[in-house]
């Protein structure tokens, strides 16, 4: 509940700050499609071993792995996931 009502402030936000002052294309209206649930464990390894696959040559996955070793590295990217969760405010959530 809350979430929405931040992201409808940050849609309105940004509809000002356009310089003809229209409105936002639609596409950008929609609410962003998220889990309504948190991950299960299994459902976060195979998420972040899939993202891992796509980063692991980019210089910054790279880095993160000489500066932290593989391990933490994974673990890093695996909070990353977890924070970036948007609840809905029930308890199950």
């Amino acid at each position: 509940m809350a979430a929405d009502i931040a992201v409808k402030r940050k849609i309105r936000k940004a509809a000002r700050a356009l310089p003809d002052k229209s409105e936002l294309p639609a596409w950008l209206e929609d609410k962003p499609s998220v889990p309504c649930q948190r991950y299960t464990k299994a459902s976060l390894d195979d998420l972040a071993a899939n993202i891992e696959r796509g980063i692991r040559d980019l210089p910054v996955w790279k880095d993160y792995v000489r500066r932290f070793g593989l391990k933490e590295a994974r673990n890093i990217l695996r909070r990353g996931l977890v924070l970036n969760q948007i609840t809905d405010g029930s308890p199950g959530n």
